[in-house]
């Protein structure tokens, strides 16, 4: 008997697995999920960094990961408990720009020049 592949994409479409074997598929498991870019300035590439306030761990804050080339916004993250963050799916080897943005508007903006995806 030959069996039918069938690749399931990843969204929130449920296969039905029932239905499949009544057609002969057979679901394969990979072991990661898969990423394809779809824009010029997603990449395989990652920055992390940490937030501080007067020295100390700080969370209320909004950090906005920009295109140097474009100023173009790609994306915007919150920080964890103890202040990191970072920002993934991004291109490797193009400058960006990180604006940190204080929730509580006690102290103005701050931005980190020339960072470079790695």
């Amino acid at each position: 008997m030959r069996v039918k592949l069938f690749r399931a994409h990843f969204s929130n479409y449920d296969v039905s697995n029932i239905i499949l074997a009544q057609k002969k598929y057979r679901l394969i498991p990979l072991p990661i999920r898969m990423f394809c870019p779809r824009t010029p300035n997603q990449g395989f590439g990652r920055i992390k960094g940490n937030i501080k306030k007067m020295g100390q761990q700080y969370q209320y804050a909004k950090i906005c990961c920009f295109d140097k080339a474009s100023r173009l916004l790609l994306w915007e993250v919150s920080p964890t408990k103890n202040g990191a963050y970072h920002f993934r799916n991004i291109k490797e080897g193009v400058e960006h720009f990180i604006i940190a943005f204080d929730l509580n508007n006690q102290y103005n903006a701050v931005i980190q020049d020339k960072v470079i995806a790695k």
